[in-house]
């Protein structure tokens, strides 16, 4: 859950970085975006204590599956299991995808009104859109890693074929180092990132190179 959300408070951020740059400066300060974080936390365990506490449904090894995940012991109407999941991958879905295609589009519509003998802003424009593209690949691995979580949940909730059970949860561990895997390959600026974090754990050293134009600037035009 806490990857999740993470995913979707990074587009959220994006989408007002991009579209309303002056209102991005106001909302996401250091100070609110660490309470953003804390949040995103405290959240993710609270939805956990219904199972936990055996107020709605119950946290067991699940016999067919040998899986530990909220079991809906009760027989209510509702699964726990099946909510939590729908609860985990519908909103996050959408907002991802509509702060992704509204970036898509306005990056496109700005690059077509930038005048060609613009260096500056078509380079800002060129490197907004390659930050976009990696985000959108995340967002696809995201749907890769869980929307077969939704679905066989779904179909299959007397499981039935244990077995594509234990594969969903594989695929939505996967993400943990999927993510990273991808950052690094598609962008040589987090490859950079990456080795200035190892050097600096070693001396101490907090340098760390910019990995994105962090500015709404990026999408200025004369």
């Amino acid at each position: 859950m806490v990857i999740l959300l993470s995913m979707t408070a990074i587009a959220m951020t994006r989408y007002y970085m991009v579209l309303k740059p002056t209102v991005y400066p106001r909302y996401f300060t250091d100070k609110k975006i660490s309470i953003i974080m804390i949040l995103i936390w405290i959240f993710s365990y609270l939805e956990r204590v219904p199972p936990t506490f055996d107020l709605w449904g119950t946290v067991d090894v699940y016999p067919k599956t040998l899986l530990c995940s909220s079991y809906n012991y009760q027989n209510t109407y509702i699964d726990p299991s099946l909510m939590l999941s729908n609860i985990a991958f519908i909103p996050p879905c959408l907002v991802m995808s509509f702060s992704y295609v509204s970036i898509y589009f306005k990056i496109k519509n700005t690059r077509e009104n930038v005048e060609k003998h613009d260096s500056t802003a078509i380079r800002n424009i060129e490197k907004e859109k390659k930050v976009t593209k990696l985000m959108f690949i995340i967002f696809v691995s995201f749907l890769i890693c869980f929307l077969p979580m939704v679905l066989i949940d779904s179909i299959d909730d007397e499981k039935y074929y244990p077995e594509l059970h234990v594969l969903h949860t594989v695929l939505s561990c996967a993400i943990v180092f999927i993510n990273p895997i991808i950052y690094a390959c598609s962008n040589k600026r987090y490859r950079n990132a990456y080795k200035a974090i190892f050097k600096s754990s070693g001396n101490g050293s907090s340098n760390q190179p910019d990995i994105s134009c962090q500015t709404p600037r990026c999408l200025s035009t004369k």
